[in-house]
């Protein structure tokens, strides 16, 4: 019968002389080892009670919160602001608090320090990659997180349909006659900026449409990325521009006015992401909406739920509008 205090690895290692990652192939089952010797320390990690890391890590709650941000991305989109106050909004209920981990894109630097020091119960991702090294190293470490954004790995993660909300924004604006439409995009190893290209693709795909490299741009950040595009776009003779985000959208109407170009009536515009200053823009810009504080407090209910031991599906979508504006009618 097990002992009132459970009994962690190094204990076990101790106990037989062996290394702490010996037992751990053993607990575990993976790896070679003497079948004998494996027995024999299953079963004295069974009689003496065996705490598992995560059984670690949830016996002391933190009463924290980590939240992950891109370092350098966050003081230029609304999105991250509007997901952090859901956030809040969310976990205070629940007397638990938020510490933020900003990171240098697909890095591991703040969030290890916050997880092996055992100062969060759970991690929320505003931001995630392809082969994203912060899903594979919390699943790692047992640590509970879930992703706002759509990735492969089978982990937790809510997310809008960005693929299918971009492809019809697309296919509406060619329905209302465009022939060119130019694409302006963000970093391409972002899921959600490849998501929203690959419905642009789509759209295209579906009207017969050959998607012309000369007017597609990605991996654009800086005011001088945009203006190139733009030029690029004005050059090869389109009549709409798709961008990526709010923060590409402003940026070439910016451009276009600088140019001499009116919008709507020489060149139409859209956003694949909303915020407030699309839609204060004169004219307002056609975007496509998704309520990222309700999304975000969304995602930090079900973290909350999956600290708590309760059953959550692993995906969740939310719905994306697309609110068209005057930016993109020209009557």
């Amino acid at each position: 019968m097990a002992r009132g205090k459970k009994i962690t690895c190094e204990e076990i290692a101790a106990h037989f002389n062996l290394n702490k990652s010996t037992v751990s192939r053993a607990l575990s089952g993976k790896g070679s080892m003497r079948d004998e010797l494996r027995r024999e320390i299953v079963e004295y990690a069974q009689k003496e009670g065996y705490i598992t890391a995560v059984e670690k890590k949830s016996a002391v709650r933190s009463q924290n919160i980590a939240v992950v941000l891109p370092r350098n991305l966050i003081q230029n989109s609304a999105f991250f602001a509007e997901s952090l106050m859901g956030i809040v909004e969310c976990v205070s209920l629940q007397s638990y608090d938020v510490i933020v981990a900003l990171e240098e894109g697909n890095t591991l630097t703040q969030l290890t320090e916050l997880v092996e020091n055992n100062k969060c119960d759970g991690v929320i991702l505003l931001q995630v990659y392809e082969q994203d090294v912060q899903t594979q190293y919390l699943a790692r470490q047992g640590m509970p997180f879930i992703a706002v954004g759509t990735i492969p790995e089978d982990c937790y993660q809510i997310d809008s349909d960005m693929r299918f909300a971009a492809r019809e924004l697309v296919r509406g604006l060619l329905a209302k006659g465009r022939k060119r439409i130019g694409y302006i995009g963000g970093r391409r190893n972002f899921t959600v900026n490849k998501r929203r290209y690959r419905g642009y693709e789509q759209a295209l795909e579906e009207q017969m449409i050959t998607v012309d490299p000369d007017i597609v741009f990605h991996d654009v950040e800086s005011g001088i990325q945009i203006r190139y595009a733009v030029e690029r776009i004005l050059k090869n003779k389109c009549d709409c521009i798709i961008c990526g985000d709010d923060i590409l959208s402003l940026g070439a109407f910016k451009v276009l006015v600088e140019e001499g170009i009116h919008v709507p009536t020489e060149m139409w515009i859209a956003s694949l992401y909303d915020s407030t200053y699309t839609e204060l823009n004169n004219p307002p810009i056609t975007a496509v909406s998704v309520n990222a504080r309700m999304t975000s407090f969304h995602a930090a209910q079900l973290l909350m739920d999956i600290i708590g031991g309760k059953t959550v599906e692993k995906r969740t979508k939310v719905k994306a509008d697309i609110c068209m504006r005057r930016s993109t009618d020209d009557r």
